[in-house]
């Protein structure tokens, strides 16, 4: 079973900590047994004639005794504080990426929907145009038609040989197309 990475992390300081306590200890053991030593040697100089000086190696306070021990646990309590310091600032660093990419994620959807909206809106305007550009041109095709059976119908009459107009027009009469203007100025266009 594989642990987490925070877990291991705290196997190894665990570890650390007690190889710093162990240390701390050791040597106090060995200040100790030095001071107890050369307190000794200088009973036993006083004992030939030398003056005393033993009280210099005895310690009255108990911290003085346990230095490096006492100087181990407050590095251990000081590197507990920042590793629970630094796991909670990953903690909350996680949290803020995650708030983040569901925020980028967030703005992406609304950015692919609203590229959606603006797609099918430009699709909706071409469907429109090209549907107006083909009744456009149906109409031109019809009036196209129109004004060529009307000039083919006026021009050459009916095929049973009567003229096309009852009213007695002149067959000869110039064509009026579309475009041309019918009242005002002759040969001015609108």
């Amino acid at each position: 079973m594989a642990q987490a990475p925070w877990q291991t992390s705290n196997h190894s300081l665990q570890v650390a900590e007690i190889a710093i306590r162990s240390t701390a200890l050791m040597f106090d053991f060995q200040m100790q047994a030095a001071r107890q030593f050369m307190e000794m040697q200088a009973r036993s100089a006083a004992a030939f004639g030398m003056p005393d000086c033993s009280s210099l190696f005895s310690t009255a306070d108990e911290r003085a005794r346990r230095l490096f021990s006492e100087s181990a646990d407050e590095l251990v309590n000081t590197t507990r504080r920042a590793s629970e310091s630094v796991a909670e600032m990953n903690r909350h660093i996680g949290r803020l990426v995650e708030k983040q990419t569901v925020e980028m994620a967030e703005q992406m959807r609304q950015g692919i929907d609203q590229l959606g909206r603006h797609t099918e809106q430009s699709l909706q305007q071409a469907r429109t145009l090209v549907e107006q550009g083909v009744n456009e041109m149906e109409r031109a095709a019809s009036d196209v038609r129109s004004a060529t059976n009307s000039t083919s119908g006026s021009t050459f009459g009916s095929t049973s040989g009567s003229p096309s107009h009852s009213s007695g027009e002149d067959l000869g009469s110039p064509i009026i197309r579309p475009s041309e203007n019918r009242g005002g100025e002759p040969g001015r266009k609108k």
